[in-house]
């Protein structure tokens, strides 16, 4: 069950549960809500973003696209399940993986090692070491024409298995 307590007037840091009035303020349509979000959590998903595409430019732009998503999937967000940001990571992740160009060709040659190990690796040193594609490729000594077709391989998988 979700906090009652009026917590507007607290600055909201990710994981507090300052979000929470933001998303029931915007589900009872009021027009300063969303950008109430925005403002919270724009820096810390822009962050993220760039660290996929590594790029500012196509990192704003995904950006925009994930709070529209995020704005539209609202009705369906579900705060007893997870928390506000983490939903929100899910989408802008899956928005990042899309924007990604679809280079290279994919196949176990490539790496020298098996598929799940290399996602495993991959996935561990973008989204928890913090590492750029780039970086993590060469981490991996891998071309990243080969990494990212197979991370947007891996995430389409993982979405649809969770849909």
């Amino acid at each position: 069950m979700l906090p009652t307590k009026d917590d507007s007037n607290v600055p909201h840091t990710p994981g507090n549960n300052g979000g929470h009035n933001i998303v029931v303020a915007i589900r009872q349509g009021d027009p300063e809500a969303i950008s109430k979000l925005y403002d919270q959590y724009a820096g810390v998903l822009f962050g993220f973003i760039n660290r996929i595409v590594d790029d500012p430019f196509i990192a704003e732009s995904v950006l925009q696209h994930s709070f529209i998503l995020i704005w539209k999937g609202l009705a369906m967000y579900e705060p007893e399940k997870e928390r506000l940001l983490t939903w929100m990571l899910k989408i802008t992740m899956r928005v990042s993986i899309n924007a990604l160009p679809e280079t290279g060709t994919v196949n176990k040659a490539d790496t020298g090692i098996s598929d799940l190990q290399y996602l495993n690796d991959a996935i561990s040193l973008v989204f928890f070491k913090g590492l750029s594609l780039q970086d993590a490729a060469e981490k991996l000594e891998v071309p990243l024409d080969v990494l990212i077709p197979k991370m947007k391989k891996a995430f389409k998988q993982l979405d649809g298995g969770l849909s």
